[in-house]
């Protein structure tokens, strides 16, 4: 005998598809002129196949944020009122049947769409010649594995949401709320504790992959930076992080099903449909508005109140929360959730006033102190604006990381004039400030820092001084070269590798030079221009090299009269290489370029001398002057 109740309808499957056309034909339209149609305005070579296909995929991401809730508010908008919600409950169709036929519905709104598309742009490929099945193919698969994804997370905030309009309102939460908490927390942290600089690579990490917009979107085709051309058989470097995201989309189904089969049909209209989600819901609203309200507040009423504003915004976001929770504004008989969630701000308050966890006054020991890596340090008065200040360079000589922490300690010990100085108030007798930002490596552990510290001229000479200390590091030409990162140019040049240009920038108007062999009427008008010749090249790099280890090059004093010499820099670009940043970017990039820029100044006889024999030459070759 045949069973009255089934676990798929599809007269209600058909009746989706018919009653919400506008989304799935929006996706198709949007799709069809983004890629056949724009593939044949571009014409039939294969290069632009290959980088239309190569955009598309970049943009799924962005496409599948969006049209995934589309499609869940579309097939879940019968939970969302008490007749709709009553007369599917009545329906001859097990509650599993109605989960999986919307469920199905709502996804397929966007993947019949997809294989459309992928077969039209197959004809198209075929009609011109072009072999693009493995790339159409990735273009599908990953169009396929964001769109689930997203679909299925937009699905479980569906059954979380009692009302339509909180759905989206969920999904936004549940897809931007650990980037915006990130960024808000790391500004106040900023705000509240002296040197800190923000947080690991590995707290940024998982937060790249608890925003899945930006970890998806941050994956795409190999491209070759010396030619910003698409290789003719493209690769995708973002499998690993579709497949991660498709698999936890399984378990959003998951979850999804168990959710739908034991919702209450009462709830329709609630804000939260589900009871256990309400207190996480409260709770959660109240924190996150007390962190945000309370530091917009702090910042008009001023930075010593973000303690206390942070407090009161907690408890008023209860208050607020139990007002969207009940659908009333009679909530102020349920204070006792406020005070205690104030009470909990009030203590995480404390601990950051008064430095509990000690950050402010940690000093490492040296001896336990693997390796350090210098970001950024320079003088106020000392800076090129070359990468003699802002490249990053990792130091293992401990005594060199003992001159580190030596300013360190001085940063610790001038807090509070410090703390004045970014309030616009100078010390007494100030004469220059130290920029440093430093990240120490002890075992797995990373602890990084980063300060401005007040110093006078007269600690130059005095051992055991922040200015002292930066003086020394000044002296050595060899840690100098490092933190120009000519070290790694050696290397890739002893390797085989070449300086894959040399640019030249002459900036007249910031220096008072006139060399009247250097004055060119086209440099003078143009700012710079790029030698062509490798051996002339290569004969301003060993000029150079010479220059900086007889001290004519790079010289800095901490106090000041510094031969900057900053109208004129040479910016050296190698490459060819692969890099990966696991932080960043889970793709292989290959390609990458390096640059050194070097500021040129008057006392660099060799560079000079070198530079003015070649550049009439280098001119008239390129046809710049007669």
């Amino acid at each position: 005998m045949r069973s009255g109740t089934s676990f798929f309808d599809w007269t209600l499957f058909k009746k989706n598809f018919t009653r919400f056309w506008p989304v799935w034909v929006s996706y198709l339209v949007i799709w069809v002129f983004l890629l056949p149609v724009n593939m044949v305005m571009e014409g039939p070579a294969n290069i632009y196949f290959q980088d239309t296909l190569c955009d598309a995929s970049e943009a799924n991401p962005i496409f599948a944020l969006f049209f995934a809730v589309v499609c869940a508010m579309a097939v879940l908008s019968h939970l969302y009122s008490a007749r709709s919600a009553n007369f599917y409950g009545a329906l001859p169709v097990r509650r599993e049947g109605i989960f999986l036929t919307q469920y199905a519905a709502g996804l397929a709104f966007t993947l019949a769409p997809q294989l459309a598309v992928a077969g039209l742009v197959g004809i198209v490929s075929a009609a011109n010649g072009v072999d693009a099945g493995g790339a159409v193919l990735t273009w599908l698969g990953t169009a396929a594995g964001s769109m689930f994804f997203f679909y299925s997370l937009a699905f479980l905030c569906g059954l979380f949401a009692g009302h339509i309009l909180a759905l989206p309102a969920f999904y936004g939460i549940a897809n931007f709320l650990f980037v915006c908490v990130y960024e808000l927390v790391q500004e106040v942290l900023s705000e509240a504790y002296y040197g800190f600089v923000g947080f690991g690579p590995g707290v940024r990490l998982a937060v790249r992959w608890l925003t899945p917009i930006l970890r998806l979107s941050s994956v795409s085709w190999s491209y070759n930076i010396l030619t910003y051309r698409v290789e003719t058989s493209p690769l995708y470097d973002g499998w690993r992080t579709v497949a991660v995201y498709a698999a936890v989309g399984v378990v959003f189904v998951i979850l999804s099903f168990f959710l739908y089969r034991s919702r209450r049909l009462e709830s329709a209209g609630d804000v939260v449909a589900v009871r256990f989600m309400r207190p996480v819901f409260k709770y959660g609203a109240a924190l996150c508005t007390g962190l945000a309200l309370g530091y917009v507040t702090a910042t008009i009423l001023g930075e010593a109140t973000l303690p206390y504003t942070a407090v009161v915004w907690t408890v008023v976001g209860c208050f607020l929360a139990q007002m969207v929770l009940d659908k009333s504004f009679r909530v102020f008989h349920k204070w006792r959730g406020a005070v205690a969630v104030g009470a909990v701000m009030a203590v995480l308050a404390a601990c950051v006033e008064f430095d509990i966890t000690g950050f402010e006054t940690w000093l490492p020991e040296a001896e336990k102190v693997d390796s350090a890596v210098i970001e950024t340090l320079y003088s106020s008065g000392a800076s090129f604006f070359d990468d003699g200040d802002l490249q990053s360079v990792t130091v293992t000589d401990p005594e060199i990381i003992q001159k580190l922490i030596t300013i360190h300690r001085e940063a610790i010990e001038k807090r509070d004039i410090a703390d004045r100085n970014a309030s616009g108030v100078s010390s007494e007798g100030e004469t220059g400030r130290i920029i440093f930002e430093i990240t120490y490596v002890t075992g797995h552990a990373r602890r990084s820092r980063w300060y401005n510290i007040p110093f006078n001229v007269s600690d130059v000479s005095r051992p055991g001084t922040a200015a002292n200390a930066l003086q020394s590091l000044y002296s050595d030409r060899d840690f100098l070269w490092e933190v120009y990162g000519f070290d790694k140019l050696e290397e890739y040049l002893a390797s085989g590798g070449r300086i894959t240009e040399l640019d030249y920038e002459y900036r007249e108007h910031l220096g008072a030079e006139t060399d009247p062999e250097m004055s060119y009427d086209y440099l003078r008008k143009n700012g710079g221009m790029t030698f062509t010749s490798y051996d002339h090249v290569m004969a301003i790099y060993e000029a150079m090299k010479q220059d900086f280890a007889q001290g004519n090059l790079g010289v800095r004093n901490v106090s000041g009269g510094t031969d900057a010499g900053r109208s004129r820099i040479l910016y050296f670009r190698f490459g060819d290489l692969e890099k990966f940043d696991p932080v960043e970017d889970d793709s292989t990039v290959s390609g990458s370029l390096n640059t050194i820029r070097i500021c040129v100044g008057p006392s660099a006889r060799h560079t000079l001398e070198v530079i003015a024999r070649i550049l009439p030459v280098e001119l008239e070759n390129q046809g710049l002057i007669e």
